[in-house]
């Protein structure tokens, strides 16, 4: 039994991506597994696909030298571009078969391959080095606005967008070479989109001190190519800042003054506290206002709170099975009846949702009584006959399987 990772390239770029997936290859069948360290990645940018903590049960295949080989979980790895110290820590894997206890089982630890990570080209001549900020992949760029509006020293922003498959964690400003009118206030980035594909929008301020019309760009955006091992350029779109006079403010309209009278003493009320009644009734009558919408929203969460449990939505869908029985819809009741009992054998056992059946009934007849497991396979055996048999065929005994649902609601093991 051995987990290892596996890399999509043996070679990569610097900066360049690589998807590395964690496979698990052993003799036997087993039953699932529970990451117990997750890997590190040093030199790197990672973003974890689908690997999750707790218990998961394995969709197994068999290799090609006939060995069980089940998917834990992959990483999206980017090498930080100029780390020449890069290192992957292994993952630390509890694995537990088909046929052992609950609590027993192996560790393991992942294997690494051996990853190279090769140096960037040098920049060809044609390009200047001023445009290239390691951008590593493939990009597009462009704009929603190409056309803004400014007054002199008021700030205002402008976007503009990269998408495509690259290093974006690295490309966090975008060179634009401003006049000496415009000021660069702040800018902030937005990223969207998933691990393969994403898009990054720069929003940034400026402040034009000039009542001239000018334009920004276009400017050149120069990224390498892992797939053609060829540097790209593209250009970043041409921005347009038009000039708009600022209406006449209130400021230049002449202001009067006024005059307040001076007080010509000073003066107070006072009531003492015991003499409103009007104060303490009023105050009262809020007190239970307040206590009264009190209860009412504790009453209305506490009422959320029990319909969301397990045993409500199971309670409710029992009352549909029966009333189908008895109006003689025998498919409806079997299936609802065949899921409410997966349901309770999966909450009785503790396993994870969307556990295979089989594996569910394995574990059953190990660990819980079997004549509560012979209710929850009769209503089993009784669906799949009826749903999934060459004839469909209707139980002659419906009333013992309105029993074995009976019991298995009314009293599920703990």
């Amino acid at each position: 039994m051995r987990l290892e990772m596996e890399c999509a390239k043996p070679r990569i770029f610097s900066g360049e991506s690589v998807i590395c997936n964690y496979v698990l290859l052993a003799a036997e069948e087993l039953l699932d597994v529970e990451v117990a360290k997750f890997p590190e990645f040093r030199g790197f940018w990672s973003e974890n696909i689908s690997l999750r903590q707790g218990p998961m049960p394995l969709n197994q295949g068999l290799s090609s030298d006939g060995l069980h080989r089940g998917h834990i979980g992959a990483y999206l790895i980017t090498s930080i571009v100029g780390r020449t110290d890069s290192s992957i820590e292994p993952m630390k894997l509890f694995v537990r078969s088909a046929g052992g206890h609950e609590k027993s089982g192996m560790t393991l630890f992942s294997k690494s391959p051996e990853l190279e990570i090769r140096p960037l080209p040098p920049l060809p001549k044609r390009f200047d080095p001023q445009y290239f900020r390691g951008a590593i992949g493939r990009f597009t760029a462009f704009t929603d606005i190409h056309q803004v509006s400014f007054q002199r020293n008021e700030p205002i922003t402008i976007r503009i967008s990269l998408s495509g498959e690259g290093n974006f964690n690295e490309l966090n400003e975008l060179y634009m070479p401003l006049p000496e009118s415009v000021e660069r206030i702040s800018h902030r980035t937005i990223t969207q989109g998933n691990s393969q594909y994403l898009n990054k929008t720069y929003e940034i301020s400026l402040t034009l001190h000039t009542e001239e019309n000018i334009s920004v760009g276009p400017t050149p955006f120069i990224y390498f190519d892992p797939v053609s091992q060829k540097y790209e350029e593209i250009q970043l779109p041409q921005i347009a800042f038009r000039f708009t006079p600022s209406p006449i403010s209130a400021a230049r309209w002449p202001l009067s003054e006024i005059e307040l009278p001076s007080l010509a003493e000073n003066w107070s009320y006072h009531r003492p506290l015991y003499r409103s009644v009007d104060l303490w009734l009023s105050e009262f009558f809020l007190l239970g206002v307040i206590l009264v919408i009190l209860c009412f929203i504790s009453w209305e969460e506490r009422k959320k709170q029990e319909e969301a449990t397990p045993a409500f939505r199971r309670k409710i869908k029992s009352e549909i099975a029966f009333h189908a029985l008895e109006i003689g819809n025998v498919e409806c009741f079997l299936r609802l009846a065949d899921e409410i009992a997966y349901e309770v054998l999966l909450r009785s056992l503790k396993l994870p949702p969307h556990t295979p059946r089989d594996w569910v009934l394995r574990s059953a007849r190990n660990r819980l009584d079997p004549r509560f497991v012979s209710h929850a396979e009769n209503l089993f055996v009784s669906y799949h006959r009826l749903a999934y048999g060459p004839v469909k065929t209707i139980p002659s005994h419906l009333q013992n399987l309105q029993l074995d649902l009976n019991r298995l609601i009314s009293n599920p093991p703990h």
